[in-house]
């Protein structure tokens, strides 16, 4: 709608640095705050999950949870100035990387790896989608993931780049 009619709906989506834009809603902004993370909610997702790993371990199955990271999670240097992120307590994607972790559950998530990966490549787009990232985001975290699958079953080839025809 921006780029076609000129319509921003400031409700909806805000202006970063160097014209990106985010999500403007609250539960978006307090989750890059580091402001509205729910222990509890965490321990029902670990909990949840560490069952479903039980349950899929019990009949001889792989269970991988992953987690896909949010634009800011990857682009935070991108977010306006004015929103301030608490660094004394952990990110949403770092502390269920860790309960996870702790529970025995096997994870994707690949924050850490899209904020290196960013020096190389756009993974998300910096106005056309405010939150999700792109094809080749979605390439490199579906990478990842064929990674852990062919770790476990070593029948499974990993998905290349090289697999793809990358056109512009």
């Amino acid at each position: 709608n921006y780029r076609l009619f000129g319509d921003f709906s400031e409700d909806l989506h805000m202006f970063g640095k160097e014209g990106y834009i985010f999500p403007a809603d609250d539960g978006y902004v307090q989750n890059y705050q580091r402001t509205n993370i729910s222990e509890p909610l965490m321990e029902n997702l670990v909990t949840y999950a560490a069952r479903t790993n039980a349950y899929a371990k019990e009949r001889d199955c792989l269970f991988i949870l992953m987690i896909c990271p949010n634009k800011s999670s990857v682009y935070g240097d991108y977010m306006p100035e004015s929103i301030y992120v608490d660094e004394t307590k952990e990110s949403t994607l770092d502390l269920a990387k860790r309960r996870l972790t702790e529970e025995g559950v096997t994870c994707v998530i690949p924050h850490e790896k899209f904020r290196s990966q960013k020096e190389e490549e756009q993974i998300y787009n910096v106005k056309y989608d405010c939150a999700h990232w792109n094809d080749l985001g979605a390439l490199c975290g579906l990478t990842m993931l064929d990674q852990v699958i062919a770790e476990n079953y070593g029948d499974i080839p990993v998905m290349q780049r090289s697999d793809f025809a990358l056109t512009w």
